[in-house]
């Protein structure tokens, strides 16, 4: 059972990822991206640092064959953030791409340093918010140390806390962009703030191998999902950059952030309540009118068949045409 808000219904960025890495464009430089990640990452695919396997290997292709050299994961990590700045710097807007992508020591007593963190330009200086950050693993089963899952989350915090009484965490849910790496793949998660921290992952495991004559299809979705990112890296930056007040400070966050509402029917002049909880149902009542009730779904409705039941007089009648938003979100306002 889903708990909390999904990426999609908390900000139309990531629901416009989604739908871009299944049937987006892409570009000659996101291709580049993905064959020089897959040289990467694919160093990963056999442990030679065991013994056992090393000796089987070496009695195959000789004793020069040494294996891994110390250091191998932050060699990754670096070569990893070296290729995602440079596509990020070709397909993101000047104004507010980050110049650098670097590890970034968190502030406080419990200190902790990230494995690469882009923060949002303002002005043309680096500002306080981290708005994609990496976390990764040489290795399943390796490096020790948190799950890089938990340090996304934790790191955000930290954030989140940083810039508590700004614009950004009392006007948006201050999105945010992780991806965690792990040998020979990676995954891309959503990071936002309603009344706790989420942190949900927009894709399964990618696998970069070179897999262009065996699974083509695969590998073209790789080059969506990796343009999409880049696009979605984008958009939040531009989002977070247009809630910036810097002569501002309030205390007082958005009740309709804190109470996870979703993007399309946030309205500061109306009243908006969720009717039941982990069911995405809204009772929303506006300063004049009549008040309506939202129910929004991931998966497509059957709303032909709702308005035949409404003629019957078995379902409440719809106000207005069933609503399309960016991650195949539906907006079904009822009476």
């Amino acid at each position: 059972m889903r708990k909390g808000l999904p990426a999609a219904f908390a900000s139309a960025a990531f629901g416009t990822f989604l739908d871009q890495k299944r049937d987006g464009e892409f570009t000659t430089a996101a291709c580049q991206t993905v064959l020089r990640l897959i040289t990467i990452l694919s160093d990963s695919y056999i442990d030679t640092r065991n013994k056992s396997v090393l000796g089987q290997l070496q009695a195959t292709f000789g004793p020069q064959f040494v294996g891994e050299s110390p250091g191998r994961e932050k060699s990754m990590l670096s070569l990893v953030r070296e290729e995602l700045l440079y596509f990020f710097q070709q397909v993101m807007t000047p104004d507010v791409c980050f110049m650098t992508l670097e590890p970034s020591l968190t502030s406080g007593e419990l200190q902790a340093e990230t494995d690469g963190s882009g923060r949002l330009q303002l002005a043309g200086r680096a500002s306080k918010i981290h708005v994609f950050i990496v976390e990764g693993k040489e290795d399943w089963g390796y490096g020790g140390g948190s799950n890089p899952v938990m340090q996304l989350a934790a790191y955000y915090a930290k954030v989140l806390e940083d810039n508590w009484d700004t614009s950004f965490v009392t006007d948006t849910l201050l999105p945010a962009v992780g991806v965690e790496v792990f040998g020979h793949g990676l995954r891309v998660h959503a990071l936002f703030h309603t009344n706790k921290i989420c942190c949900e992952p927009l894709t399964e495991w990618l696998h970069f191998a070179d897999l262009r004559d065996g699974q083509p299809d695969y590998m073209v979705y790789l080059v969506r999902t990796i343009q999409a990112l880049g696009v979605l890296v984008n958009s939040v930056c531009m989002e977070l950059a247009a809630a910036h007040q810097p002569l501002q400070l309030r205390a007082a966050r958005n009740k309709q952030l804190t109470d996870g509402i979703p993007h399309m029917l946030r309205n500061n002049s109306h009243d908006i309540k969720q009717l039941a909880k982990r069911k995405h149902v809204y009772h929303v009542i506006p300063e004049s009118g009549k008040s309506w009730v939202a129910k929004v779904v991931a998966t497509p409705y059957p709303w032909q068949l709702h308005e035949e039941l409404s003629a019957l007089g078995l379902a409440p009648k719809l106000v207005t045409p069933v609503e399309g938003y960016p991650g195949r979100v539906q907006v079904i306002k009822m009476e």
